[in-house]
């Protein structure tokens, strides 16, 4: 049967360097796209749209807890967001998710009616919120540059 499919597959694919489309001139992003700097105003949006009932991660901080002090803890994300951003690094404590079954049907303690959930630290979904809709916004720009 395996062979079937890879023969079936074969002919799609190019091996001979010769039949691959030429590509455009590697473009190489301008050193100012890789200077992401985190606004207190984006921590700030992304904290009030937090749902308060979202579950803690292993750090303990929960929504709620950040949206009531919203406007005092904007800073010190973003200058955490900031220091991690450049280096490739986040806390150790951001990494780390506690994993917890939830039924979806039948009996719970059969492993196969069981979907496994990751609650991970709201700090960090903050940033992957933000981090995300810049993406979003640097690939509109590129694709809008590059069809005009």
């Amino acid at each position: 049967m395996f062979e079937e499919v890879g023969a079936s597959f074969h002919g799609v694919f190019a091996t001979d360097s010769e039949q691959l489309p030429a590509l455009e001139e590697e473009v190489i992003p301008d050193e100012r796209d890789l200077n992401i700097k985190i606004t207190t105003e984006e921590v700030r949006k992304q904290v009030a749209s937090l749902d308060e009932s979202e579950a803690i991660g292993l750090d303990k901080v929960s929504p709620w807890m950040l949206k009531e002090a919203a406007q005092a803890l904007r800073i010190p994300p973003a200058l955490i967001f900031n220091k991690s951003l450049p280096k490739g690094e986040l806390p150790s404590c951001w990494m780390e998710a506690n994993v917890v079954p939830i039924c979806k049907k039948g009996d719970r303690e059969e492993p196969p009616d069981n979907r496994l959930v990751s609650l991970r630290s709201i700090p960090c979904k903050v940033l992957e919120r933000i981090t995300r809709i810049r993406i979003v916004v640097y690939c509109g720009e590129i694709l809008v540059c590059k069809q005009t």
